[in-house]
């Protein structure tokens, strides 16, 4: 067995259309990453294929994943990163009994909305990116998939009132997407075949810059504040870490900078959120940090903690734990 090989697609628009807002820092965070990767594993180990603005269209990025991604064996890893615009279209009315809110949460590519009326020009929306990355995941166990952008935990470009940090969010569309517009029509065969419109769920790990219903923003310097406090985390330690470790520095750092902004690690179908970053080794124990945060509004405390933190629940029992305060020196 050869050994295990890294292989990356890196996207990132900010030359959009009017229409949609342009953006100045995610190309700027492509090149980071792909520095990073290039620093991080040996040329015979990685495979890096970049596609910025005019390169990262709809077909360009459905192409990467079937064609440079689908390279990825079992024992390698898959990554995907998108760097530009999120936003919400009006999905087809036949998800509704299934998905009620009715909405896509999809990636704005280079030539989504540029020609409206014509069929290659929707979002590439999260239904579908579910699909690709579930035929992925049947041939490579480690599928990471990064989103810096809004709506990525699941308007035109402007500025935050309360932040003046520039948003990464589009305008929502309104008018609705027929179903066979989804990849190649997809969906459509479901329909044929009477099954249920569910979107395909698979192992892999989501590493988002918010919430499903939030925002992402870009700082003063140009980059996607996600994504350059994520690097900013891997390099302080060297890129030894675990996705959960990682998770918690990312996070409590991103609060620090865009308050209104909470990023999001989430794991599907059994992925170990305590393995190395990307596949990588680590030498440390599996030791269980979870983030607790007390309102002093509510009065109430929170903590965080799933599967990507350890966190294994027990059927039918209660959890117990104490929080406790540190003695003062004093």
């Amino acid at each position: 067995m050869r050994p295990r090989k890294l292989f990356a697609l890196l996207t990132g628009v900010n030359d959009y259309t009017p229409n949609v807002g342009r953006l100045n820092g995610c190309l700027n965070d492509v090149e980071a990453y792909e520095a990073w990767l290039t620093d991080s594993f040996p040329a015979e180990n990685r495979s890096i294929a970049v596609l910025k603005d005019s390169a990262a269209t709809r077909q360009g990025i459905i192409d990467g994943f079937r064609q440079h991604l689908a390279a990825a064996g079992p024992n390698d890893v898959a990554l995907f990163q998108f760097a530009g615009h999120g936003a919400r279209w009006k999905s087809s009315s036949a998800f509704n009994p299934f998905y009620p809110e009715g909405f896509d949460e999809g990636l704005v590519c280079w030539d989504s909305r540029r020609e409206p009326n014509r069929p290659g020009s929707f979002d590439l929306a999260d239904k579908e990116l579910a699909v690709l990355v579930a035929e992925l995941a049947e041939r490579c166990s480690h599928v990471v998939v990064l989103l810096d952008c809004c709506h990525s935990g699941s308007g035109t470009r402007s500025a935050d009132d309360r932040t003046q940090l520039a948003i990464r969010m589009s305008h929502q569309v309104d008018i609705e997407r027929p179903l066979d517009t989804y990849l190649d029509g997809h969906y459509s065969r479901l329909v044929e075949l009477r099954q249920r419109l569910e979107t395909p769920a698979s192992r892999h790990i989501l590493l988002a810059a918010c919430e499903r219903k939030k925002q992402a923003f870009e700082g003063y310097d140009r980059r996607g504040i996600f994504s350059s406090t994520l690097l900013e985390q891997l390099d302080q330690c060297h890129g030894q870490t675990t996705y959960a470790d990682l998770f918690l520095r990312v996070r409590a750092t991103v609060r620090k900078k865009a308050h209104y902004q909470t990023p999001q690690f989430e794991v599907f179908r059994g992925f170990d959120g305590y393995q190395g970053f990307l596949g990588r080794e680590i030498a440390q124990s599996r030791k269980k940090h979870f983030l607790v945060n007390h309102d002093p509004i509510t009065r109430q405390w929170t903590v965080e903690f799933g599967a990507i933190h350890g966190f294994v629940p027990v059927q039918d029992k209660p959890l117990e734990f104490a929080i406790l305060q540190p003695e003062s020196n004093n």
